[in-house]
């Protein structure tokens, strides 16, 4: 039984050991400047910012600066050799800083699922804005701005990349339906008194027309109160031609015989 139990303890270590001697999914971040381009201050400010990024994403971040890359093949190279070492995490995103060039070259490359959002576009577009951040000589800028950049895409959908979703474009035109809207209702506004005015002076020309109306025809009966209308006899016969047959007492008195 002791035996069993001695081996069986042993069996459990041994388990333990090659199981953790895989590829860990998430080994922490990195930040190397063999370029001091930085200062202690600045290292210790950027790793808790890496560090704050790591614990809510499950990513890890390699940053590493050197003065002995040359070319884009050292480069890539160089990153690629990451990438292949046993102990590289699952899930990191790499920025590689060369400043043996006059201009400082930078590349960026994202492995693991979290490549579906931090994409090959995504990733150069960092890269380019940590160049212009590193020529300008902010390499503090350039490096902070590249965590700014993960920590906001990370989870962010690549669809939402498009102009139309960039912030400055969303200002403008917010600001344009703003001004649209305030057009619209100010010439609602209007439009309605505008509206409201005819009506009322459509009313006010029909009570001022009916008064004058009503005061004419008083007047025209007041004028004609006094007069005597004479209207002519209807004439059928011509006076001409006509005579007089007798009175009207003659036809009266006379006897009729048969």
């Amino acid at each position: 039984m002791k035996f069993f139990c001695k081996y069986a303890g042993l069996f459990c270590i041994t388990l333990l050991f090659i199981l953790s001697a895989g590829r860990p999914a998430s080994a922490g971040n990195v930040i190397v400047d063999n370029a001091s381009l930085l200062s202690t201050d600045e290292l210790g400010s950027l790793k808790n910012t890496c560090d704050q990024i790591s614990k809510y994403n499950d990513i890890s971040i390699y940053i590493i600066t050197s003065k002995e890359l040359s070319s884009e093949k050292e480069c890539l190279s160089y990153l690629e050799k990451i990438k292949n070492d046993k102990n590289a995490p699952d899930n990191y995103i790499a920025l590689l800083i060369s400043t043996k060039t006059e201009e400082p070259l930078c590349y960026v490359k994202c492995y693991g699922t979290h490549a579906k959002t931090l994409t090959e576009k995504r990733c150069g577009r960092f890269a380019r804005q940590v160049q212009r951040a590193a020529a300008n000589g902010n390499p503090y800028r350039a490096v902070d701005g590249f965590a700014d950049n993960v920590s906001e895409y990370i989870n962010r959908k690549p669809e939402l990349d498009g102009v139309i979703y960039r912030p400055f474009l969303q200002l403008i035109l917010s600001l344009l339906l703003g001004c649209l809207v305030l057009w619209f209702l100010c010439g609602w506004k209007q439009l309605q008194k505008e509206t409201v005015q005819n009506i009322l002076s459509n009313i006010k020309n029909r009570i001022s027309f009916s008064k004058q109306k009503k005061n004419t025809d008083f007047s025209q009966m007041k004028n004609t109160a006094g007069e005597k209308k004479e209207k002519a006899a209807p004439s059928f016969l011509d006076a001409e031609q006509s005579r007089q047959m007798g009175h009207l007492d003659y036809f009266t008195h006379s006897e009729i015989t048969k």
